[in-house]
Order: C-alpha cells, then sequence, then structure tokens
C-alpha cells in the first residue's frame, strides 16, 4: 500500500498501525474497525507427494467461506462454514467467534479470540468444540516496501472429550509494489489421532478494485505432512 504525502507528518508507528488496519485484509491481529466487514472465499486442492510418484491423483478439496465485521473499534464478530473431503467422504464444519483487541500501541496489535463449532461428516459423526487463541502483530517498513509481521495460537477443546488441538500460524507480508502483496506463512499444528505438521503457503494477493483481492496460493508439506497443493481466494472488504 502506498503512502500518500499528506501523511507524512504522522509518527512512524501511527503510520504503520494506519498502513497495516486499512491494507492487510486477512490479517486477524489487527481490528476490523466499528461498521467494516470483510469476506473471504476460498478453494484449496491437495495431492500427496509419495502418491503422485505412483500416478495416483486423488485429491482433497477445501472449500470455504468466511466473514467477520467490526461491531466496535476493538471488537470483531466473525463465522466460517466449510466443506472438504475427497472421494464419498466430506466433512461439514461450522464456527463463529468474537476477537477482542487489547493492545494497540505504536506497530504492536494484540488480540484474544473465543468461539464455539461443529465438525461432522456424510455418516453422521458431529463433535463441538470450544475453540481458544491469540494474535499478535507488527508491522514495518522496509527498503523494499511496507508489510507486517503476526503470529497467531489457537487451541480447540472437543466435546467428546479427546486431547485438545494445537495451531500455530506464522505469517510475514511485505506490500512489494502497488496492488500486489506476498505472503509466506507456515503453518503447524498437533491434532488427536495424528502427528504434529508443519507446512508452508507462500501466496500473492493482488489488489482488483479498491474492495475486492485475489489470492493465489501455494502450499507444502515440511514436517509430517506430504500434501501439496494450490489455492484460489476472493477477498472482499466493505
Amino acid at each position: 500500500m502506498k503512502v500518500v504525502t499528506t501523511m507524512r507528518n504522522i509518527t512512524a508507528s501511527a503510520t504503520l498501525a494506519l498502513m497495516v488496519s486499512a491494507g492487510v485484509v486477512e490479517a486477524a491481529a489487527w481490528p476490523r474497525g466499528e461498521g467494516n466487514g470483510f469476506v473471504s472465499l476460498k478453494f484449496e486442492t491437495r495431492f500427496d507427494r509419495e502418491r503422485l510418484l505412483v500416478r495416483d491423483f486423488a485429491r482433497d478439496d477445501r472449500f470455504s467461506a468466511f466473514a467477520e465485521f467490526g461491531v466496535t473499534p476493538v471488537l470483531t464478530f466473525g463465522g466460517e462454514i466449510a466443506r472438504s473431503g475427497s472421494g464419498d467422504m466430506r466433512i461439514i464444519e461450522t464456527r463463529g467467534f468474537a476477537r477482542y483487541a487489547f493492545l494497540q500501541s505504536g506497530r504492536h496489535v494484540a488480540s484474544v479470540e473465543a468461539g464455539v463449532g461443529r465438525r461432522g461428516n456424510d455418516e453422521g459423526y458431529e463433535v463441538n468444540y470450544l475453540r481458544l487463541g491469540a494474535v499478535w502483530g507488527m508491522g514495518y517498513m522496509s527498503r523494499f516496501g511496507d508489510g507486517w509481521l503476526e503470529v497467531e495460537g489457537a487451541s480447540q477443546v472437543y466435546s467428546e472429550g479427546s486431547d485438545p488441538a494445537w495451531k500455530l500460524d506464522a505469517t510475514v507480508g511485505l506490500n512489494a509494489i502497488d496492488r500486489v502483496a506476498v505472503i509466506l506463512q507456515a503453518r503447524a499444528g498437533d491434532y488427536p489421532g495424528a502427528e504434529p505438521y508443519l507446512r508452508l503457503a507462500p501466496s500473492v494477493a493482488l489488489r482488483l478494485t479498491q474492495r475486492l483481492r485475489l489470492q493465489v496460493e501455494a502450499q507444502a508439506g515440511v514436517l509430517n505432512d506430504t500434501g501439496v497443493g494450490a489455492a484460489l481466494a476472493l477477498w472482499v472488504d466493505f
């Protein structure tokens, strides 16, 4: 995002906060702002590298619709519905949440989040969960452009009494040129019945209009994850 000349008399830290909150629509740490909303429609497809070697092209698809709205300057409500799976087995997940920004100091922003969700499949299995999380973000300036850093952690506690799930995402973004942002995200997780994993997801976000962006993303497993894939998302802020 370009810093306009009229903002040059604002302190550097305040300028960073304004740039990131206005220009990084997917960053969770920054509050959406009262009366402002955001919608994301995303399609992902993933393959198994080991299966690809033997020409097995079975894939796992996921489609999600995510929305959030700023109720006050520091409080955001949101929700998501997603459908994923492969073959005849499909998983449906819905969740709602509230996020509160308790720290906005210079370049730094921190928020806490609480929500509930439900996950089920075509065979009638369903489980409810409580999700608690926290996220920290920081804006920065560099010789290559302005950008942001973010670390987000969350835990899900299930109604069936199984071990909780843990998730940690770290993101670095750079508004490299006008209308284009380059993003690198590391995603780690530890879910019941599976090994902890780590995957990388580099992407490019292109601003199509003032309120519309297109994100193109690649995905690759690094630890306990043999998946590779791609995603396409449409972001709308209003």
